[in-house]
């Protein structure tokens, strides 16, 4: 349980009070489970006891995701802020051994022994879920609840996503970061006013659905009260009209029963010639079915003389095809005759050439014998004579060995002597190689010298060149600085447009707003039949429900009415603005009859085919006289098919400007219903006026039309608006971003420029440094010249005594020469001998080669005359066989011919008596035929006199049906409007035709009734009701001001409370931040300073410190550790002016050195005897300070395992310490997360 009392300087009051800190701490968490989350797949439990527990382990092994788990479980809802980027990143996605999990859960368990939340429950569970599907849920102990239950159970406990408790390194930089208005969130934290800030937003909400209700309300009575005068009027019309159809009903009455009297008498009539003709009917079909009888019976003889002519066609048709098959069959058999005997002659001729080759084949075996014997005896002499050749050649071959030997003895002594003039010619050679080489070296080093004197003064003109480029850079830098101030300039113009822009986009979305929302509050009430009469609101709520099937228009929705003229047209047309338009009668009595079999009250219809409107006054007639605007039916406009409609109810209705020229008209025209001014006066024939005050804005449902005219009109012309501000304002943003981009550009290119100009500079410097190292080597390249021209000298002399040596070794090599040449000659003599007895051993044995492949070829040539003798004889043997099948064939046709002969003579005889007998029936057949016509122009002349009589017939009916539906009709009308039935009719005396007295008074009746127009019956039951309505609505307006009032003073009463309790803790955290800033600095001072102190509701929170030796400072100018060291300062102050029950720091100590850490855990260890605190963490000295170890560690890739360790409390201080020194640097030197070695380490750290 969280207590804590602030007491501080209220605005006016007279001093300020310190604040009294009075904590006991019960809430605190007891566990964390996960189960699928991030990189813990499997069932994870993490318990938290009283003071600091320490979560350590190597960067990637999810120390982190423990920090994650818990916001989650709170109810964060950002994935960025939980390092994802989907709702569902938080679910175990698989590793290579293991497949991803369906779902993730979190369990946060904490103690509520002394009920510090309000839940009746010593232990209380959180738990969240997500599925892979995207579904979520919540639930505490079990039950599932919504977010909202969660986020309201931790509000203002300190504890919960948003709180200072959950402080990561990144989140202590973005605060100190953060814009004076965001950082006042952390201070209404601490003050405990995000209730009131929940309270307000909601009460701010009511507020404006309170606002939206009570403006639409207002319109509606608006509306309403412009509807009650008319309907006062409209009730005193409704008596005078009942009045008038009373005695109209009477008169109607004698007329509709004299009308029954004269139909029942015509029907009867009718009857009577109706029966007369059905009597001539029956005759004529007597005759008919007579006449058709004996039709029928010609029919079948007809029918049985065209199934015989039938049969014989189809007989005398086989007999033909018989004919015309067997000489088919005839030429077949004759084709076949003359082929056998073509083919035994073809066999013959075959059968001879195979006789003739088979001779000559055995002649080619016979002469093939003769020569492979011949072969054979001459291979026998040529091997006698090569073997005498081979011994002649096997003497000689020793001979030249003999001589060859004597010769290569002398041919050494030659080799020795030119050995040692080998030795003195390769001496004179290298004496002369060293010269070439002296001399080519002597020739390179004069050419480098040659070079380098030309690179020098390319260096010279490079040199010059550079420097020129340096100066050109130099001038380009400033062009461009005066280019980019230039754009600076433009840059500021179009924030400036850019602004104007925006504030027009949105002065015209507003209006747009405004606009739309009053159409939609006239359209809905239009829509809802808001001011029509109970029957106009039921016919159009039937035809829309498809209950009825015409089309239904009251009159309003046809106009289209000026605004200056509505007040004038809705007063002339009065009640008539509500009379239904249909397209035809039976629409109209469709509509009648559905309202009075649902009693939905009554209504006026107008079907334009039907209206007979009086003469219209005409506009030339109106045109002439001064303060007349015209004829109303032409300042109306509507569609063309309905301009009866308007010729009826406005074309004798006058629009004047005022009363004055209304009464001047209505002396000098004539044919006028009534004159209307522009004020809603009106002038009847009568002399009657009507005038004074018109409710509201005087105008009702014409009003209301135009006005959603107008603004249909007027809405697309704002949209247009919107749309062209909002152009503008993407122009102006397009142009300011083409200007920043050209910025960005300039600025790019004069950093170029500039890098360019530094880099010409060092290439000016390498160019000098290069201009002295060529000099340097022209200079060293010529005295190597000098120097190899004496060493060539000397090499000269030396080849010199090497020529003379080589001369007098040459002397002695002539001598050797002429020995040598005698043995060579004796040795050539030998071998020319060898090679002749070797040439003739060679041609030998080409001899005999080329006997034995002749006899070869000779035995192959035998075997191939063989095999083709064997072949024809084979053949011969077939062709004789199929000689004697062709001849068997020629005589089998023949015989088969004789046959068909035979039988082709009987199918002839056969189809002549087949033609004589089709003939006899065709002729039998036509006689019956012509009967059959006969008969058939007798029925025809039968048939047309039955159909005149009959058509006499129908022509009675009609007569009897048009009377009976007059007689039904009126009938009906005097049973249903007047009670009375048909028998009482016809019962009473005939009634007396309409004489010129009645006709003057049913024409005065129905002229008066005309004049009148359109009146609403309903009239006083609609002021009834719409009056009742006012009152409801007027109550409801009162209750919702009521309302806002009432929340206007809750509002009022928050932001007090706001105040007072934000400025106390604003005095509590600024005393408790200068004192721990002092602490953790050694000295220093810091403010708190409020942006807008009048607005304290509002304003935004400024941090200045003074770390020792140091000015006053914004926080953005002070370095990192600085920075670092006042976020911890300030984070303590709000835990000391209200503590959280549980913090869970994120390496907020990484940017910490060695000394402002000891700092920092000294504070977290005073803290923490109120508070539980989780510090993910690298610091061996903060792991030091935590009686309790979490190691999180991946035993295989991807999957996080926790080990936990807790300090034994008799355990020595150096050996604590000794434990987090080997821990940390173990871990880390484990390598990536995931390996075995990684886990021991952290098993170490922990165990």
């Amino acid at each position: 349980m969280v207590q804590y009392a602030v007491e501080a300087q209220r605005p006016g009051s007279p001093r300020s009070i310190p604040i009294r800190v009075r904590c006991t701490r019960a809430l605190k968490i007891k566990k964390l489970q996960l189960v699928g989350f991030k990189t813990f797949a499997d069932k994870t439990e993490i318990e938290v006891g009283d003071g600091i527990t320490a979560v350590v382990g190597p960067n990637g092994s999810g120390k982190s995701n423990i920090a994650d788990a818990v916001l989650w479980v709170l109810g964060e809802q950002n994935p960025r802020l939980l390092r994802g980027s989907d709702s569902r990143d938080v679910i175990f996605a698989g590793t290579d051994r293991r497949k991803p999990l369906g779902m993730a859960e979190v369990r946060l368990t904490v103690d509520n022994s002394d009920r510090s939340l309000p839940l009746d429950f010593h232990e209380i569970t959180v738990a969240r879920r997500v599925y892979r599907s995207g579904e979520s849920q919540y639930l505490l102990n079990g039950a599932p609840c919504r977010l909202k239950d969660v986020v309201e159970l931790f509000l203002d406990t300190g504890v919960g996503r948003g709180a200072y408790s959950f402080v990561t390194q990144n989140e202590i930089d973005a605060v100190l970061s953060a814009r004076p208005e965001d950082r006042r969130e952390l201070f209404e934290e601490a003050a405990g006013i995000k209730k009131y800030r929940v309270k307000k937003r909601e009460a701010v909400r009511k507020l404006e659905q309170a606002e939206a209700n009570l403006t639409r309300i207002r319109d509606i009575l608006h509306e309403l009260e412009a509807q009650r005068e008319p309907l006062a009027v409209q009730a005193e019309q409704a008596r005078r009209y009942l009045q008038l159809t009373e005695r109209l009903r009477e008169i109607e009455i004698d007329l509709l029963i004299a009308d029954v009297q004269r139909a029942d008498y015509e029907l009867y009539s009718a009857r009577r010639d109706r029966d007369l003709d059905m009597e001539a009917i029956a005759r004529f079909d007597a005759e008919l079915a007579r006449l058709e009888r004996e039709s029928e019976a010609i029919g079948e003889r007809l029918a049985q003389a065209e199934r015989e002519t039938d049969s014989a066609a189809i007989s005398h048709q086989g007999a033909l095809t018989a004919v015309e098959r067997t000489e088919s069959q005839l030429k077949l058999m004759e084709e076949r005759g003359h082929a056998a005997e073509q083919r035994a002659e073809a066999l013959d001729a075959e059968i001879g050439e195979l006789v003739h080759r088979i001779a000559a084949l055995e002649r080619t075996l016979e002469s093939a014998d003769r020569t492979v014997e011949c072969t054979e005896r001459e291979e026998g002499s040529v091997g006698q004579r090569l073997e005498a050749a081979r011994s002649r050649l096997a003497g000689l071959e020793e001979a030249l060995a003999e001589a060859s030997r004597q010769a290569d003895d002398r041919q050494g002594a030659l080799l020795r002597l030119a050995e040692q003039r080998a030795q003195r010619q390769a001496a004179l050679a290298a004496c002369r190689s060293r010269m070439a080489e002296t001399a080519e070296r002597r020739a390179g080093a004069v050419q480098t010298a040659d070079e380098a004197a030309g690179r020098l003064a390319e260096a010279v003109r490079r040199l010059e060149s550079v420097r020129a480029e340096a100066a050109r850079l130099a001038g380009e830098v400033r062009e461009e600085g005066e280019r980019r101030a230039v754009l600076e300039r433009e840059r500021a113009g179009l924030l400036d447009a850019r602004s104007r822009a925006a504030t027009e986009l949105d002065s015209a979305r507003r209006l747009l707003a405004e606009r739309s929302s009053r159409l939609a509050t006239l359209r809905e009430l239009q829509e809802s039949g808001e001011g029509f009469h109970q029957g106009l609101r039921a016919v159009l709520g039937a035809a829309r429900s498809g209950r009825l099937s015409g089309r239904y228009v009251p009159v309003v929705d046809l106009l289209t009415v000026e605004e200056a003229h509505r007040v004038a047209v809705e007063v002339a047309l009065g009640s008539s603005l509500q009379d239904i338009v249909c397209d035809t009668e039976a629409e109209a009595r469709e509509a009648i009859e559905w309202l009075k079999a649902n009693r939905a009250g009554r209504a006026t219809f107008l079907a334009p085919p039907l209206l007979r409107p009086a003469p219209r006054l005409a506009g030339s007639a109106v045109q002439g006289l001064p303060g007349l605007l015209g004829v109303g039916a032409d300042l109306v406009r509507a569609e063309a098919r309905f301009r009866p409609v308007l010729d009826l109810l406005l074309g004798r209705v006058v629009l004047a400007e005022e009363m004055d020229s209304a009464l001047r008209a209505s002396r000098r025209l004539e044919g006028w219903s009534r004159i209307v001014t522009l004020q809603g006066e009106l002038l009847a024939p009568s002399g009657a006026l009507t005038g004074g005050s018109l409710p509201g804005r005087g105008v009702h449902l014409v009003g209301r039309k135009g006005e959603i005219d107008d603004l249909s009109h007027v809405l697309p012309e704002i949209r247009a608006r919107v749309e062209a501000q909002e152009a503008a304002l993407a122009q102006a943003e397009a142009s300011l971003a083409r200007v920043e981009s050209r910025l960005a550009e300039s600025l790019s290119l004069l950093s170029d420029l500039q890098a360019r100009a530094a880099s010409v500079a060092r290439d000016a410097a390498a160019a000098e440094r290069d201009l002295e190292r060529i000099a340097a080597e022209e200079a060293g390249a010529r005295a190597e010249a000098a120097r190899l021209a004496a060493v060539l000298e000397a090499l000269g002399e030396e080849a010199g005594r090497w020529q003379e040596s080589l001369e007098a070794a040459s002397a002695e090599d002539s001598s050797a020469d002429e020995a040598i040449a005698r043995a060579r000659d004796e040795a050539a003599h030998l071998e020319s001998a060898r090679d002749a007895a070797r040439r003739e051993a060679v041609a030998l044995e080409v001899e005999a080669g080329r006997l034995a492949e002749k006899r070869a070829s000779a035995r192959r040539e035998r075997e191939a005359v063989g095999r083709s003798l064997a072949e024809a004889r084979r053949a011969l043997a077939a062709r004789e066989s199929q000689r004697q099948t062709a001849g068997a064939l020629f005589a089998d046709s023949d015989e088969a011919r004789r046959e068909l002969e035979h039988r082709l003579g009987e199918a002839r005889a056969h189809l002549s008596r087949c033609e004589e007998h089709l003939a006899v029936w065709r002729a039998r057949r036509q006689e019956l035929l012509q009967e059959s016509f006969d008969k058939s122009a007798a029925i025809k002349e039968a048939t047309r006199r039955r159909a005149d009589t009959l058509q006499e017939l129908h022509a009675a009916e009609l007569q009897i049906a048009r009377l009976e539906v007059r007689l039904s009709q009126a009938s009906q009308r005097l049973l249903e409007e007047y009670g009375i039935g048909p028998e009482e009719a016809l019962a009473r005396p005939a009634a007396q035709e309409m004489d010129r007295s009645t006709v003057s008074e049913v024409a005065r009746l129905r002229r008066e009734i005309r004049q009148m127009g359109a009146v609403n019956t309903g009239a006083v039951e609609e002021h009834q009701r719409l009056t009742e309505r006012h009152e409801f609505l007027s109550g409801q307006r009162a209750d919702l001001e009521a309302a806002r009032e009432s929340l206007l003073a809750t509002i009022a009463e928050i932001d007090d409370s706001t105040r007072g309790t934000f400025m106390g803790t604003f005095e509590a955290v600024s005393r408790e931040f200068g004192r721990i800033f002092a602490r953790l600095f050694g000295g220093g001072t810091t403010r708190l300073v409020l942006t807008a102190p009048e607005d304290l509701l509002e304003t935004g929170i400024e941090v200045i410190a003074q770390p020792p030796g140091k000015k006053p400072q914004h926080l953005s100018l002070l370095s990192g550790g600085e920075r670092a060291l006042t976020a911890v300062a300030l984070l303590f102050s709000f835990l000391a002016v209200k503590p959280s029950p549980f913090v869970l720091l994120d390496e907020v100590d990484a940017p910490l050195d060695g000394a402002n850490v000891e700092k920092f855990v000294d504070l977290v260890r005073e803290f923490a005897e109120q508070t539980q605190f989780l510090i993910i963490t690298h610091n061996p000295t903060t792991m030091e300070s935590a009686p309790r170890w979490h190691g999180v560690t991946m035993p295989e890739p991807g999957i996080s395992r926790v080990l936990s360790y807790r300090v034994p409390q008799e355990s020595a201080p150096s050996d604590h310490a000794q434990a987090v020194a080997v821990a940390e640097p173990q871990a880390r030197a484990s390598g990536p997360a995931g390996s075995s070695e990684h886990s021991k380490a952290v098993a170490t750290a922990v165990a």
